[in-house]
């Protein structure tokens, strides 16, 4: 019974402890990507968070969180706003895409569609993967676009149920929006985080 206590009390720690850490990196990623005027901040602050978020879940809990944080930020602030042009660039043409699509009409609307939601589809997978093979591996920067849409494609199970956790998690803090400053992008990179690690270990092993 006491060891049963012990054991209860050492789970509500480490939830405690997480849920800590997961509020102030998601502090720290808000703090930079308004430091970056948003535009320019959002891609190097969530490389640093998915950065953070792989040392905790390969067992590195013990780093200085702040200054891994702010190196990689300053390191990594060019490369990564390359990244981030290029999926925005993307975004917005699709944007534009939909936009014309809703001045076609018959059968040329539902070709169009049809294709606009398949690359939908090929985009969301590259943006689901793209930190987390940035963060893991050392690439050139159209190869991390590639690699993260085969890794997507070749783990589907895994790339569904990280969607499914993305969405639920979206549910959830339009449900309970006082959650989005403390765990709005913690929490999302950390579940991506933990699902890639999974499907890189899988894709080290086969080449092993």
């Amino acid at each position: 019974m006491k060891g049963q206590l012990y054991w209860e009390e050492g789970k509500l720690f480490r939830l405690c402890e997480w849920g800590m850490r997961l509020a102030y990196v998601n502090v720290l990623w808000f703090f930079f990507t308004f430091a970056g005027l948003v535009v320019a901040g959002i891609a190097p602050s969530s490389i640093s968070l998915f950065t953070v978020m792989r040392k905790w879940l390969t067992g590195q809990e013990d780093i200085p969180v702040f200054q891994t944080f702010f190196s990689t930020y300053k390191k990594e602030f060019w490369r990564t706003n390359a990244i981030g042009f290029v999926l925005g660039t993307g975004a917005g043409v699709l944007f534009l895409d939909f936009l014309f699509m809703t001045y076609t009409k018959g059968i040329l609307s539902l070709i169009l569609l049809a294709f606009l939601l398949m690359i939908t589809m090929f985009y969301f997978i590259v943006c689901l993967y793209i930190f987390p093979v940035y963060v893991h591996y050392h690439l050139r920067v159209v190869d991390y676009i590639k690699h993260s849409f085969f890794i997507g494609i070749a783990n589907p199970a895994t790339t569904l149920t990280l969607t499914i956790s993305v969405i639920l998690i979206g549910m959830l803090f339009l449900s309970i929006p006082a959650l989005i400053p403390f765990y709005g992008a913690s929490l999302c990179s950390l579940i991506v985080m933990k699902g890639a690690l999974k499907c890189f270990r899988k894709i080290e092993g086969k080449l092993s």
